[in-house]
C-alpha cells in the first residue's frame, strides 16, 4: 500500500463526508421548507374561515299581496307565515332561513317579508302555501323581490316608516 492509495481513500472519504453533510443540509432545509409551507396553508384556511363567518349573509325582500275578503292584522300574518315556515323548515331551517315579516300594510293588504338569499325559493313556496288565516281562507301572492329594503319599500308603494 503505498501514499497514493492512502491519499485516494483519504479523498474519498472527505468527499463522502462533505456529500452527507449537504445531503443533511438540504433535507434539514427541505423539512423546514415544509413546516413554513404547512403553516401558511393552514393560516390561510384559518383566515378564509374566518373571512366566511365574519361576512354578513345577503338578504331578500319579498313584497306579497294579500288576497282575502277581510283586512288581517299583521300578528295574524305573521302567525300564518311562520306556522307554514314552521311546517316546512322545521324548528332549525325557520332560524337558518332569518324569515321575518319586516312591513304590513292592513289598508293595502301588502306584506314584506325579509328571507336569507338561499331561502328565497323556499320562502316563496311557503307563501303559495298559506291557504286560511283563523279558518278563512286567503291566498298570499308574491309580487316582487328585491335585495334592498329601500327598492321593495318603494314596490309596496310605501314610505319608509
Amino acid at each position: 500500500m503505498g501514499i497514493g492509495y492512502l491519499v485516494a481513500i483519504a479523498v474519498s472519504s472527505v468527499s463522502l463526508l462533505v456529500s452527507l453533510y449537504t445531503l443533511y443540509r438540504v433535507e434539514s432545509l427541505a423539512r423546514r421548507i415544509s413546516r413554513l409551507i404547512s403553516a401558511a396553508s393552514s393560516e390561510a384556511r384559518v383566515l378564509k374561515g374566518f373571512r366566511e363567518a365574519a361576512s354578513k349573509p345577503r338578504k331578500r325582500y319579498i313584497v306579497f299581496e294579500v288576497q282575502s275578503t277581510r283586512e288581517y292584522s299583521e300578528k295574524e300574518v305573521a302567525k300564518a307565515i311562520i306556522g307554514a315556515a314552521r311546517e316546512v323548515l322545521g324548528e332549525t331551517g325557520l332560524v337558518d332561513s332569518g324569515l321575518h315579516l319586516i312591513a304590513y300594510y292592513p289598508e293595502r293588504r301588502i306584506g314584506i317579508l325579509r328571507v336569507r338569499n338561499t331561502y328565497k325559493y323556499r320562502a316563496l313556496a311557503i307563501l303559495g302555501l298559506v291557504r286560511d288565516i283563523r279558518g278563512e281562507k286567503v291566498r298570499l301572492v308574491p309580487l316582487y323581490t328585491s335585495g334592498t329594503l329601500k327598492k321593495a319599500l318603494k314596490r309596496a308603494g310605501v314610505r319608509k316608516k
